[in-house]
């Protein structure tokens, strides 16, 4: 999908100018003149029709849509720096990452985790046991495991295997007054269940 994005320099332009409240000061951090800023910065308002900026007795004020401009870009710009850095710590640290949940770790990961350094004695595995979504553009987490079925947009998903989830239940309740006899049954026992597991009872 093509994408409409406004010149690069036009945005770090605009980002230091409103971050600094002046021209001026965002010229000097970005080693250009005071006049290349503000061509940036009004080239930037006509292409969007927007003003982000008023200009009052050498005041340099943002305006509302201006500061929502710029919180998109500052998050825009941390989010490059954060992958800039891990991509660069990746290729000599030789690091893998990978999150996955506590009870994945413990029952299934960790009793391979031998014959993974066996065999890639070159990488430094590390495990964080979490239950929560990861945010790969801001954690330093290589890949994840987690439940689901694989519909996580923007991400590059693989299904590791199939479930089969199964009712158990004590012996007792086969027997007795209130015994299970058919599912239905089961309707008449308290339900146990786990918060951050919709799909778990």
């Amino acid at each position: 999908m093509l994408r409409r994005l406004p010149a690069l320099n036009a945005l770090k332009a605009f980002e230091a100018a409103a971050r600094h409240e002046s021209f001026t000061r965002a010229a000097e951090e970005l080693c250009v003149t005071q006049g290349a800023v503000s061509h940036q910065v009004k080239a930037l308002e006509a292409e969007l029709g927007i003003k982000l900026f008023n200009r009052e007795r050498q005041r340099l004020i943002i305006t509302e849509a201006g500061r929502d401009y710029l919180a998109v870009l500052r998050d825009a710009f941390d989010r490059i720096a954060v992958g800039t850095e891990r991509l660069v710590q990746r290729q000599t640290s030789g690091v893998l990452t990978v999150s996955t949940s506590p009870d994945f770790a413990a029952k299934w990961l960790v009793n391979r985790l031998g014959r993974f350094a066996e065999a890639h004695p070159g990488i430094d595995l590390r495990i964080s046991a979490t239950l929560h979504h990861i945010d790969f553009a801001r954690e330093d987490v290589d890949l994840a495991v987690r439940h689901g079925d694989g519909s996580w947009a923007g991400l590059d998903v693989a299904r590791l295997s199939t479930e089969q989830l199964f009712a158990v239940c004590s012996p007792k309740l086969l027997r007795g007054r209130q015994r299970i006899s058919k599912p239905a049954d089961v309707l008449k026992f308290p339900l146990l269940h786990l918060d951050d597991r919709k799909d778990w009872a």
